[in-house]
């Protein structure tokens, strides 16, 4: 591939330093015009346009993101704090936010908290010193570290929590319907014939974990079928196929009655599923499972679970467009909850039962 020549500027020079100045030189325009265009600025199509980007790549043009930074004040670098990067629940939300930021010119730095508040504290520090123009959490508990907090918000670093709501700091939040997707996951199973129905929950010091429980028993009470707390056990969310089958086991030992349990999460349906295969039940003919989020392995175990989807890749999308709205500060004051539909995924773990109460 041919090198563009100018008489201004040499082979030697160019391999030296390409930068902005190098582009606009041999295109025969503006600095200012090149910047706009190589930074997705110009949104017509132009034969200048073209020419840019032709000459940008010949030369191997890379931005120069310490130059950017110096230049405009920001690191152009979006922190993104997840619970626990082994789940499959945050591929597709890293996926989502990617797809964001890359279009945005921000760079992603990812670290993991394993569910441990001290390493979640720890890796907000880290972020304020590595100066990111803004955070997204997926928060371990409902309280967050409160220093961390005042720090970020005297700072002015924007922050956007996603999946685990804190109910008592007005912040960004990015989530889904998890009451109603529970209830409504609920009341298919009683629709269904299941009057009997068991809850693993996820631990109730998080949002999730309470939210789904309300939507379990505001579809009993609707439904007129009473509330019996021997139908519950709390789980958690580290090791959760482990706490699925150590959970499944405690309450089918408690209520051996029950002919259907929802799981607060699919890992942890499968966790039940395996601890109910190996006891010699059937699933479905003998329980029905139903699980929450339509993670990739749902159509992976035997039976394939029917569980309530939730748009993952969205909340990534939607959370990073709405944290660089805070930074580019065209909605920097006003606090937004956004609150995604889930769908209920009917596969093969859960059957219709006779029972003659349900009408």
């Amino acid at each position: 591939m041919d090198t563009p020549k100018s008489k201004n500027i040499t082979i030697k020079n160019i391999k030296k330093g390409i930068n902005v100045k190098t582009i606009a030189e041999l295109a025969n325009v503006s600095p200012v015009t090149v910047s706009r265009i190589l930074r997705g600025k110009n949104k017509r199509i132009t034969k200048t346009t073209e020419k840019i980007k032709s000459i940008a790549q010949q030369l191997g043009y890379k931005k120069n993101l310490i130059a950017r930074s110096l230049k405009t004040g920001k690191s152009w670098s979006i922190g993104v704090l997840i619970s626990e990067i082994n789940s499959s629940f945050f591929p597709e939300i890293i996926d989502g936010i990617e797809s964001v930021l890359y279009k945005k010119g921000y760079g992603m730095i990812l670290a993991n908290t394993h569910e441990n508040p001290e390493i979640e504290a720890q890796g907000l520090h880290n972020f304020v010193s590595r100066q990111v123009n803004g955070i997204i959490i997926s928060p371990i508990i409902d309280n967050i570290n409160e220093q961390y907090f005042w720090e970020l918000k005297q700072r002015e670093i924007p922050l956007v929590v996603i999946d685990r709501k804190y109910p008592f700091v007005q912040c960004d939040f990015v989530g889904v319907e998890d009451k109603l997707g529970a209830k409504n996951g609920v009341n298919y199973l009683i629709k269904s014939g299941h009057i009997k129905i068991g809850m693993l929950t996820g631990p109730l010091n998080s949002y999730t974990g309470k939210e789904r429980l309300e939507g379990y028993k505001e579809a009993l009470m609707e439904n007129g079928i009473e509330f019996k707390k021997r139908y519950i056990v709390e789980g958690s969310y580290v090791n959760l196929i482990n706490i699925g089958i150590e959970k499944g086991k405690e309450l089918i030992q408690k209520s051996p009655d029950i002919t259907a349990i929802f799981c607060g999460t699919d890992e942890t349906a499968i966790g039940v599923i395996k601890y109910l295969k190996k006891i010699g039940k059937k699933i479905p003919e003998d329980i029905s499972i139903l699980g929450f989020g339509d993670l990739p392995i749902a159509t992976m175990v035997e039976p394939q679970l029917t569980t309530i989807k939730q748009p993952l890749y969205e909340i990534g999308k939607q959370a990073a467009l709405l944290l660089c709205e805070k930074i580019e500060e065209t909605n920097k004051n006003e606090k937004q909850t956004i609150l995604l539909k889930t769908e209920l995924i009917i596969r093969e773990s859960t059957k219709k039962i006779i029972n003659s109460s349900i009408k």
